[in-house]
């Protein structure tokens, strides 16, 4: 037997009231204000102020993934932009821009090294099956 949601679909449209709460006015996330949130929630939606709490709790779990999805979303973006760049610039045979534009997409995807100290020891830990390939050779 599928497990039942334990809430109503009251429950998450009080929920998505919320969301769009913060989205509209995103200042109610900031610790401080919890309480003021909690009022008006509870004033709002005629609720117990621990029930006003669990919606809001429910709320701000939705409204961080919503900003995870955008931030990995927009790094998405960017690196399309960056190889598009890639391809024109190979047509065009602009060698410096190209070099340019793939620093600029290898620092978006956090491959790239700004700065090596020669003087500290650097560590690669290799994926598993990579140390067998290693000691095979």
């Amino acid at each position: 037997m599928p497990k039942q949601s334990p809430h109503t679909p009251d429950y998450y449209a009080k929920v998505d009231a919320i969301v769009k709460m913060l989205l509209d006015n995103p200042e109610w996330i900031i610790k401080k204000r919890s309480n003021s949130l909690s009022n008006k929630i509870s004033k709002d939606f005629n609720v117990s102020p621990q029930m006003a709490r669990e919606y809001i709790r429910e709320a701000k779990k939705i409204f961080i993934q919503m900003g995870k999805e955008s931030i990995e979303e927009a790094r998405l973006r960017a690196v399309r932009d960056r190889n598009s760049l890639i391809q024109r610039c190979r047509k065009a045979n602009d060698r410096r821009t190209e070099a340019t534009v793939l620093r600029d997409r290898d620092i978006i995807l956090g491959v790239y090294v700004e700065n090596i100290n020669i003087n500290e020891k650097i560590v690669v830990k290799l994926p598993d099956d990579m140390k067998n390939d290693e000691k095979q050779n």
